[in-house]
């Protein structure tokens, strides 16, 4: 997939500098300038207390996945408040609604994963809180509280 991307790397590069976007350790290689210098905070090897403080630093998550079983880390992001751009797979698919709390993209396709981030980044103010909303109405569903007890009530069912 980042061969693919190399061609966008202009268009990326431009949209890094208004907006915090958290892109995937294999997209760095490919996205970066003549200089080496990427304008974007490269985070490696976090412990789990520090990751909500590093979701909420993002506008938007970008989740190019290849296969999950669920994807933990765009529930995790989402109930930060901060919504997902995930590739259409399974595990993702199942939380991420296309335009209501973030958007999908075919697995492995650049140009639809660009196309999500330019829709993303014209959004209006109202748009983009309507989505931060949503996510984080997404991530109370799976809150752990929430799924024990349907849990239990799916095994008495």
């Amino acid at each position: 997939m980042c061969t693919h991307l190399a061609e966008l790397t202009p268009w990326f590069l431009s949209l890094l500098r208004p907006i915090r976007i958290f892109l995937p350790l294999d997209l760095y290689p490919v996205l970066l300038n003549p200089k080496g210098k990427l304008p974007v905070e490269l985070l490696q090897n976090r412990d789990q207390k520090s990751l909500a403080d590093i979701y909420n630093r993002f506008h938007v998550f970008v989740f190019p996945t290849e296969k999950e079983s669920l994807g933990l880390v765009g529930l995790e992001a989402m109930a930060c408040g901060v919504p997902v751009i995930a590739s259409d797979v399974p595990g993702p698919s199942d939380y991420v609604k296309h335009n209501y709390n973030g958007y999908l993209f075919e697995e492995g396709n650049p140009r639809e994963l660009s196309k999500n981030l330019t829709y993303y980044m014209a959004l209006k103010d109202t748009e983009r809180l309507r989505l931060i909303n949503n996510s984080l109405d997404t991530a109370r569903a799976f809150d752990s509280n929430t799924v024990k007890v349907e849990l239990v009530k799916f095994i008495l069912d």
